[in-house]
Order: C-alpha cells, then sequence, then structure tokens
C-alpha cells in the first residue's frame, strides 16, 4: 500500500507529464498555422518585408552640374587647336580644362608661352589671335580690355567679350604674363557661335507702355486721405 507521501509524488509527476504534453499540442497548432497562412495574409506580409526595405535601397547618383544646363562638349577644331599648340611649344603637359556650358576653354595652364617684346595687352592679343581656334573665338574685336594689373612679377589682364557691342554675362577671358611677356595661364569661357539679336524689339516710349500695361493689374486702390499723407513723403 503506497503512502500519502508516495501518491502526492505520483500525482505531481503527471501534472508535470499533462503539462509537458500541453506545451507540445500548442507548439504543432502554431506551427501548423504558419505553414496554412492564407494566400492574402502572406502576399501582406511579403508587402511589409518590403516597405521594410524602402530605407535600405540606394540613393540614385544625381548631377547637379548636368541638369542646369545641357552639356557641350569642345568642337573637333578646339581639340585639333589643343594638339597644336602643345606641337609648336613642345609641351605635351599642357593642362586644359573645358567649361561644361559652352564647350569652350576654362582654362588652360601648365606652360609658357615664347617671350615678347609687345605691350601687356598686345602680347596677349597676339597669343589669343594665335590660338583663337582653340578658344572658339572668330572675332578679335568682341573681346574688350576691361582690366591690365600689375602682379605676380607680370601682369593680370581680362578682356570682357561683347557681342554686337554689348557685354556677355560670364563671358571674357583672363591672360597671366610673366615678366618676359610669356603667356602663362589663360582662362574663360568664351561664348562661341553667339548668333542671336541685340536690336531691342520696343523703343523707349513702347517698353514704358508695356511695363505700365503689366503693371496695371496690380493696382489697388487706396483708403481716402491715405495718397494725401504719403505722396509729400515719396
Amino acid at each position: 500500500m503506497n503512502s500519502p507521501t508516495a501518491r502526492h509524488e505520483n500525482k505531481r509527476g503527471s501534472i508535470k507529464r499533462a503539462g509537458a504534453v500541453l506545451s507540445a499540442l500548442a507548439l504543432i497548432a502554431a506551427l501548423l498555422g504558419a505553414m496554412t497562412l492564407n494566400p492574402a495574409s502572406r502576399a501582406s506580409a511579403a508587402a511589409g518585408d518590403d516597405r521594410l526595405k524602402l530605407n535600405k535601397d540606394a540613393a540614385p547618383n544625381y548631377d547637379v552640374n548636368l541638369t542646369k544646363y545641357s552639356l557641350r562638349l569642345p568642337s573637333p577644331a578646339q581639340v585639333a587647336a589643343l594638339d597644336a599648340l602643345k606641337a609648336n611649344l613642345g609641351d605635351q603637359h599642357i593642362t586644359a580644362r573645358w567649361d561644361k556650358r559652352t564647350g569652350s576653354v576654362e582654362t588652360i595652364m601648365d606652360f609658357a608661352s615664347q617671350p615678347s617684346s609687345l605691350s601687356p595687352e598686345e602680347a596677349a592679343r597676339s597669343f589669343l589671335q594665335t590660338n583663337a581656334a582653340l578658344f572658339g573665338i572668330t572675332d578679335m574685336t568682341t573681346l574688350r580690355l576691361k582690366t591690365n594689373h600689375e602682379a605676380l612679377g607680370g601682369n593680370l589682364l581680362y578682356f570682357e567679350q561683347t557681342h554686337a557691342g554689348l557685354p556677355v554675362s560670364t563671358g571674357g577671358v583672363g591672360v597671366v604674363l610673366d615678366s618676359e611677356r610669356r603667356v602663362k595661364m589663360v582662362s574663360g569661357p568664351y561664348h562661341k557661335d553667339l548668333s542671336f539679336s541685340a536690336s531691342p524689339a520696343l523703343d523707349g516710349p513702347a517698353a514704358v507702355t508695356r511695363a505700365a500695361s503689366d503693371l496695371a493689374r496690380y493696382r489697388k486702390e487706396w483708403v481716402a486721405g491715405v495718397a494725401e499723407r504719403l505722396t509729400p513723403a515719396l
């Protein structure tokens, strides 16, 4: 005959075994439920995974320099003129950089032209005229000397580009000369192939009339008495 202590131990063992069986059944049920997940639920879960991956995608390569301006390459004649300059100076290590907006020279450096006995302006113009094809210059009269400063033992000159007598915004050529009037560097860009008309479409009176007409839509009537007080102050 079993003692009370033995019966108590058997009861506790039965309870533990029953708990273990129930836990195992619950785990099996959960696994079966995951395996039989309906297609709609699986699609939703996949979509959720895709949404989580959005932040892991690489950012696109975005070049602001190519979106603000259309890329323009130097012409074959300009490239050939650069090769000719290298050959004439016997220097194949001349550094040339091109402006993306105009396709013209941005900077030419790491060279020295032949010494000159001309004035600084004449020496600079002579070099530019000899190498006009390189800079895209077809008319030397479009270059107007704006500044000529003595510096670095030589001269720094800047020629403003003009078109039909008017200055071209951001267009011009800078030239660096040393003490022997040798050209050491040239910067741009010179805007090549300009062909638009610089003649005004309206004369002075017509422009005033057009401006007044455009401003009329913004006209607001003041409260009585305001104009009389403000007009003397204006």
